[in-house]
């Protein structure tokens, strides 16, 4: 099993896919700070990768918590 991403590179990737400018899945009204959160938060689980899997676990938590959703 390859070593885990680090978070900040983790939220990186996971804000290039969801930034209110990105060009795939742009989320309206996410900020970077709630971003990294989540991201920072399924980092601490045993299972945590940083890989799409993660990334998408990340998306359904924001927009579960936040109240967001994907444009």
């Amino acid at each position: 099993m390859s070593e885990a991403l680090p978070v900040d590179q983790f939220t990186d990737y996971v804000w290039s896919f969801y930034a209110p400018d990105a060009t795939l899945y742009p989320i309206k009204g996410l900020t970077y700070a709630q971003c990294h959160a989540v991201c920072f938060l399924i980092s601490l689980t045993d299972e945590y990768a940083g890989d799409t899997y993660d990334r998408e676990r990340v998306r359904d938590i924001i927009c579960e918590l936040y109240k967001l959703r994907v444009s």
